[in-house]
């Protein structure tokens, strides 16, 4: 809780395709990102796009779907750190593993927040 009374929200990290009905709370942000295969060449592995969840969409340049070493794989870092910190969440839920998404618990934990991750089929 927090301290004006309201419960803190958990942010989801996911793939747009995820089915958000399989979880569920009134209390649940999202952070949707989607793979492209043709993005901008200035530099920016991912950018904000429009979309019907809050906080944020976001689509993410396909090089950083592979884990790789590189900067590419913290294309999700700045937009999930604004999200974290502006909604004060609790907790952070990260629905699958990809390069961009593979640093977002360390992430929370340097932010002070728990996280968890769901593995999908393989």
């Amino acid at each position: 809780m927090s301290t004006d009374g309201k419960e803190k929200p958990v942010l989801v990290v996911c793939h747009e395709s995820f089915d958000r009905s399989t979880l569920a709370g009134d209390n649940l942000l999202w952070l949707e990102y989607a793979f492209a295969e043709t993005y901008p060449s200035d530099g920016f592995s991912a950018w904000e796009t429009e979309s019907s969840v809050s906080p944020a969409g976001v689509t993410v340049a396909a090089p950083c779907r592979a884990f790789t070493g590189g900067f590419c794989q913290q294309a999700l870092n700045r937009f999930f750190a604004q999200a974290v910190i502006e909604h004060h969440v609790a907790a952070v839920i990260v629905v699958g593993l990809t390069g961009c998404t593979v640093d977002l618990s360390r992430v929370a934990a340097l932010l002070g927040v728990g996280s968890g991750l769901i593995l999908g089929e393989p």
